[in-house]
C-alpha cells in the first residue's frame, strides 16, 4: 500500500511538473515572438551565460572538457563553458524565431553577397543540397549539437530538400508535445528515436525522403568508436538507415560566426571502401566522429559538453 502511494505520489509531481514546464515555455513563446531573432538570441545569450555558470551542472561540462582537451588552460576552459551556455540560451530562444528566417532570402539581387536572411546565414555546399534535391534519391544527413543545429536543416528545407528530422521523446507527454510542434516548424515530419521511429524513418527514406538527425550523443545500444581519443559508445542508427537503403550519409556542420550569423556546410557524402556491412559501419562511424571532433576544436565553446559522453572515470 505504502509503495503503491509513493508511486502515485511521483506520478502526480511528474504531471505537475509537465503542466509547468509547459505553461512556462508557451509564455515564453508568447512573450517573445512580437520581437526580433536579433533581440530574442541576445536575451537567451544573455540568460544562458550569466545563469549556466551558476548552475551546479556546469561541473559536467568542466570535467568533459578537461577529459578531451586536457591542454587548456583554466582560462580557456572559463571562456569556452561561458560560452557553451550563451550558445545554449541563445539557441533556445532562437526557437522562437527560427521559422521566420528566409536563409536565401535576396539570393540573385546582389544583396549582402546573395547569403540570403539579410546576411544572416552564408551556405557552402549548396550544390550538394540541390543535388540532394533533384536526384529523386533518399539520404542521411548527420549534424552534431553545435551553434544553431536546426539551422543546417533548415537550410535544405528552404532549399526544396524533404525533410523527416529526427528527436529523442521526452518522458513528459504535454512537454513532448510542445517540443515535437516545435520541431514540425522546421522539418515537414518529425520522427522519435526508438523502434517506432526506426520503422518510420525507414519509410521515409523509402519514400524518397532525407533523415536529419544529431549523431553526437552517447547511446547505450551503440558502438564504442574512438572520440576524442577515448572510447564512447557512438549512435549507429544513422549509419544502419544509410547502409541498409543505399543512400548518402552526408556530414552537415553549422558555426555560429557572430551573435546571430552563421555559416552552415553541407559536405560530400562519407564513403567506406570495406567489404563487409559491419567493417563499414565501424569505418563510417569512425569518420563521423573524427569530423565531428575536428568541428569542435574548432569551435569547442558552441557544442554541448553537458553530454555523459564517455564512461564515467575513464581517463585517457
Amino acid at each position: 500500500m505504502e509503495r503503491r502511494s509513493i508511486y502515485t505520489m511521483k506520478k502526480v509531481s511528474r504531471f505537475l511538473l509537465d503542466v509547468v514546464q509547459v505553461i512556462f515555455l508557451s509564455s515564453l513563446f508568447v512573450l517573445l515572438r512580437p520581437f526580433s531573432f536579433n533581440f530574442i538570441s541576445n536575451i537567451g545569450g544573455a540568460l544562458g551565460r550569466s545563469v549556466g555558470m551558476r548552475l551546479p551542472h556546469r561541473r559536467r561540462a568542466y570535467q568533459n572538457l578537461k577529459r578531451a582537451m586536457p591542454e587548456l588552460s583554466p582560462k580557456k576552459q572559463n571562456e569556452i563553458v561561458a560560452g557553451m551556455f550563451e550558445n545554449l540560451g541563445r539557441t533556445f530562444l532562437e526557437y522562437i524565431a527560427l521559422p521566420g528566417v528566409q536563409i536565401y532570402e535576396g539570393e540573385g539581387d546582389g544583396s549582402k553577397s546573395g547569403n540570403g536572411a539579410g546576411g544572416r546565414v552564408e551556405v557552402i555546399g549548396k550544390e550538394i543540397i540541390d543535388q540532394l534535391r533533384d536526384d529523386q534519391k533518399p539520404a542521411v544527413l548527420f549534424l552534431a549539437h553545435l551553434a544553431n543545429w536546426e539551422i543546417g536543416t533548415l537550410a535544405a528545407l528552404q532549399r526544396g530538400v524533404k525533410i523527416a528530422q529526427v528527436y529523442r521523446k521526452l518522458n513528459y507527454p504535454l512537454t513532448d508535445m510542445l517540443i515535437r510542434w516545435i520541431h514540425c516548424r522546421v522539418a515537414q515530419e518529425v520522427v522519435a528515436k526508438g523502434s517506432a521511429g526506426a520503422r518510420q524513418a525507414v519509410a521515409a527514406l523509402q519514400r524518397g525522403s532525407h533523415i536529419s538527425m544529431l549523431s553526437d550523443q552517447k547511446m547505450n545500444e551503440g558502438e564504442w568508436i574512438p572520440f576524442f581519443g577515448m572510447p564512447a559508445k557512438t549512435a549507429t542508427g544513422g549509419v544502419r538507415l544509410a547502409l541498409r537503403c543505399n543512400c548518402p550519409f552526408v556530414p552537415v556542420r553549422v558555426e555560429r560566426i557572430e551573435g546571430t550569423r552563421f555559416r552552415v556546410t553541407y559536405f560530400p557524402p562519407l564513403v567506406s571502401r570495406k567489404k563487409t556491412v559491419e567493417d563499414q559501419l565501424i569505418d563510417l562511424l569512425t569518420q563521423m566522429n573524427q569530423l565531428i571532433e575536428s568541428w569542435i576544436r574548432e569551435r569547442p565553446e558552441q557544442w554541448f559538453w553537458l553530454h555523459h559522453r564517455w564512461p564515467r572515470g575513464y581517463k585517457p
